[in-house]
């Protein structure tokens, strides 16, 4: 074959070329379409499954695991009154004597769980999802263990399967194989969090339930950490958490301090005080001190300094840290605060003051007894500031169970500060001290 030439150079001639034809290309393109549409659908299906499963299942009716998702759903709705923490009033005292929420599910519900699990298996056979679907679905406690059992071991990542499986333990009396069993999903999965650790905090208030809990906490779980972020988060079961909070390991990251803290100020803020104690054993690395003005780590239950620009009190110095209060020309107000339970008695908040500046200053102590939502002054003791200390007597009386101790600072003329180089408090030598003493 001779190169043909052409105006802009050389061109090859091949003869015989094929030449498509209209109507062969219109049949190729009517097959070819629904397959398009199919593969679209299927791609648009994927991206969906995850946040929109019901949507996913109408693009693509055959699509296995959006069947399994959207039957979730479902489930979890039919779920949601039931998986609210148990209320205080009218419920057994033992786990074990609870309902399995599996039984509170309704016949429509199984019905149509049953359907769309039965036709995820003739799509996908030994879907996970589909046999613990099938598992709620049947009546018989043994069918149910069976086919949980089987989406278990074809998938852990399931772990659906083990919640159920674990209900139906605590159903039996079995808490501890099933604690084991949410042990083994938390440990996986966060997919369990939301729906779980509400539960198990709630179940912390039955008798049986924390001697099962207990050792498992004691190992330091993997979930440990994410369980007291849920506590202390929006919404969190603060008090039902400070219950367990000390069977964890001193050194897990369950007991830290970031979480101590909000802690003990929500269970404060709730009024809800012998919890708010409770967590404060678990988290704080000593045992209150009302003396201990410095290194303090759990407020208000450790003293909290206040300062208000006029007055108030802050902590001074690098290394060896002091506690300054001061109050500007005839300005008076709260430095500190603390909350306390105290025996009924006497006590006696002793300061060592040092680098005073100004003169005709005052420092007062009042005591405000805290009981049963209501609150009220039980004295206030006073001392003049004077080197080279101060001396606040107290007495907390009977029916006084929380005391919060507010300290106080007044310049009835010149502006005046001191250093608290060191504090101690302690029972009163005799019953007949004075309240507020100039030492």
């Amino acid at each position: 074959m001779q190169p043909e030439r052409a105006s802009s150079g050389f061109r090859t001639k091949r003869p015989g070329a094929p030449q498509l034809r209209p109507r062969r290309v219109a049949v190729t393109a009517l097959f070819l379409m629904p397959l398009a549409f199919v593969s679209g659908a299927l791609s648009f299906a994927d991206t969906l499954v995850a946040t929109d499963p019901v949507t996913a299942q109408r693009l693509y009716p055959a699509h296995a695991k959006a069947k399994v998702r959207a039957a979730d759903a479902v489930l979890a709705q039919s779920l949601q009154t039931a998986a609210a923490p148990i209320a205080h009033g009218g419920e057994p005292t033992e786990l074990s004597s609870l309902p399995a929420r599996l039984d509170r599910l309704s016949p429509n519900v199984r019905a149509r769980l049953e359907t769309s699990a039965r036709s995820s298996l003739a799509n996908t056979p030994y879907s996970p999802g589909a046999l613990r679907q099938l598992a709620i679905a049947s009546p018989s406690r043994a069918q149910q263990r069976s086919l949980l059992a089987l989406s278990r071991r074809v998938s852990r990542r399931d772990v659906g399967a083990a919640a159920h499986t674990a209900e139906l333990e605590f159903r039996d009396g079995n808490l501890r194989r099933g604690l084991e069993t949410l042990n083994e999903a938390l440990v996986i999965s966060r997919a369990l969090d939301d729906p779980i650790f509400p539960l198990l905090l709630s179940a912390t208030r039955f008798e049986d339930f924390e001697p099962a809990f207990r050792p498992i906490l004691e190992r330091d779980p993997a979930w440990g950490e994410r369980l007291a972020q849920h506590a202390v988060g929006p919404g969190g079961s603060a008090s039902l958490f400070a219950r367990i909070a000390r069977h964890f390991p001193e050194r897990s990251r369950a007991r830290s301090i970031d979480y101590g803290a909000p802690l003990v100020d929500r269970l404060v803020s709730s009024r809800d005080f012998d919890g708010a104690f409770g967590a404060y054993e678990a988290y704080s690395p000593m045992p209150q001190d009302p003396g201990r003005l410095i290194n303090t780590w759990l407020p208000p239950l450790d003293w909290r300094l206040i300062d208000n620009i006029d007055t108030g009190a802050r902590q001074v110095g690098s290394r060896d840290r002091v506690v300054e209060l001061f109050a500007k020309t005839h300005r008076s107000g709260e430095a500190a605060r603390l909350i306390t339970r105290l025996d009924p008695g006497q006590y006696v908040l002793g300061l060592s003051l040092g680098d005073l500046r100004g003169e005709g200053g005052r420092l007062s102590l009042e005591t405000v007894c805290l009981a049963e939502g209501r609150e009220w002054t039980a004295g206030t003791a006073q001392a003049l500031i004077a080197s080279p200390g101060a001396a606040l007597a107290i007495t907390v009386p009977p029916g006084c169970p929380y005391q919060s101790l507010r300290l106080a600072i007044a310049a009835n003329g010149e502006a005046i500060s001191v250093l608290i180089e060191s504090a101690r408090f302690e029972r009163a030598a005799t019953p007949n001290s004075t309240d507020g003493e100039t030492l």
